[in-house]
């Protein structure tokens, strides 16, 4: 094993966390590919407003946003004589193909990666948005500021002595 990643996961003596050392794992392969890490949403189970597969879909996405590049592949032609100057013409006109293709699939790439750098600041800030505990906050007080109105009405209605003018 690389003595580099080694160093970069850091692991000491004790429970192993496999996420974290997952994660050392990802970061230590971007920085050696020169490409930079697209981090998917962190929250705590607890605070996820949506649904379990949409969070596991991310995940993926987060993992394969980037695998767009196409490898070069020729079957090969058993036809004697003319087969291998066939062969060599299919060759360069197929890296040809593969080198644009490449090109472009380079560009979707970073198109990808920003998308999903998108969607996970669009997540994690719905999953870190404290509206609905703010809402039911306020209800409650809502509730109790007006069951104490109703109190202080019924209150006033019934005092002895109370004078209307009229």
């Amino acid at each position: 094993m690389d003595t580099e990643l080694l160093q970069a996961i850091g692991y000491q003596d004790g429970p192993v966390e496999v996420e974290v050392i997952m994660e050392r794992i990802r970061d230590y392969l971007a920085t050696k590919q020169g490409k930079e890490r697209v981090r998917p949403p962190r929250q705590a189970a607890a605070g996820r407003i949506f649904d379990h597969d949409v969070y596991d879909e991310l995940f993926q996405l987060n993992q394969t946003y980037d695998r767009t590049f196409v490898a070069p592949y020729l079957t090969p032609v058993k036809v004697p004589l003319v087969g291998k100057l066939w062969q060599r013409v299919r060759g360069l006109a197929h890296a040809l193909v593969v080198f644009y293709v490449n090109r472009a699939a380079e560009t979707q790439a970073r198109i990808n990666a920003s998308a999903v750098r998108v969607l996970n600041g669009i997540v994690s800030g719905i999953d870190a948005d404290q509206t609905p505990e703010r809402v039911e906050r306020l209800e409650k007080r809502v509730a109790e500021l007006e069951r104490q109105l109703k109190a202080l009405e019924a209150k006033q209605q019934t005092a002895p002595g109370r004078q209307e003018n009229g």
